[in-house]
């Protein structure tokens, strides 16, 4: 399983990195009659504005992998620095961050994240900033709780007793014994940024010149009459399906590793 979900995530990602290279054309170029089905030199036709399709189908890839990759390695860097500094220091320093943690959790989430996006039609890296923000809670808890289990362990109290610091125990000891945790937290969150990406963009709300999966096929549902939607609105739905089964399956692989 986790193989497989290695296998569509990379693919995924080739995509995206390679889109300059493998796209016939530029994303918001002009190449022809509007509603074009597919053909020879346009794979998936155009739509309305004579665009390309599959062009615009790889730089979604880029816009998916961007938000889901930066948005993981940001909110789970939050959760290891948060949640271990936490651990590690205790008193006021832990009671503050818990109550805000409790706080965050409060919250509704992605209601707010559609009120930020769509008011202040935030960029790429502004969703990026937007998501990271209210995704580390739940890993800084769970990495917080896990450190304080680690830091009873008989072989950091004997580095302890050897006058280790901190920073010295952080990196050399919990790191290593963290990085499970970390790393399901990022494929948690990269799945769940792409999956809150495309039903933002085809929500309508965000930075109305990015090019997104949701975007292309909330605009395509606007021609379904025409008959394009098996080119036009498929292929964007397809992907971001096998993107996010394929983090599904990465996690699942993992998962099942740890328990074996």
């Amino acid at each position: 399983m986790r193989k497989v979900g290695l296998i569509l995530v990379g693919m995924i990602v080739v995509l995206a990195i390679f889109a300059p290279l493998i796209a016939p054309y530029q994303p918001s170029e002009y190449v022809g009659q509007s509603f074009l089905a597919p053909n020879s030199s346009q794979l998936l036709g155009t739509n309305d504005l004579g665009e390309d399709i599959f062009s615009r189908l790889l730089y979604g890839a880029r816009t998916s992998v961007v938000i889901g990759f930066s948005t993981a390695l940001l909110s789970t860097f939050l959760s290891f620095l948060i949640g271990v500094t936490s651990a590690l220091f205790k008193g006021i320093y832990d009671t503050f961050w818990m109550r805000l943690i409790d706080g965050f959790i409060a919250l509704p989430t992605v209601l707010i994240i559609i009120l930020i996006a769509a008011y202040f039609r935030v960029s790429l890296w502004g969703m990026v900033m937007v998501l990271s923000l209210l995704f580390w809670q739940y890993g800084a808890r769970i990495i917080r709780n896990q450190t304080n289990s680690l830091l009873k362990s008989n072989f950091i109290v004997a580095v302890q007793g050897f006058g280790a610091g901190k920073l010295h125990i952080t990196l050399k000891h919990l790191l290593s014994q963290l990085l499970p945790l970390l790393s399901v937290q990022f494929l948690l969150i990269f799945r769940r940024a792409v999956f809150l990406e495309a039903g933002l963009s085809f929500l309508g709300v965000g930075d109305p010149s990015l090019i997104s999966w949701g975007k292309m096929i909330r605009h395509g549902l606007d021609y379904i009459y025409l008959g394009g939607w098996s080119w036009w609105i498929l292929p964007p739905a397809i992907l971001l399906t096998l993107t996010i089964l394929g983090i599904v399956l990465v996690e699942y692989g993992k998962d099942s590793q740890e328990l074996v």
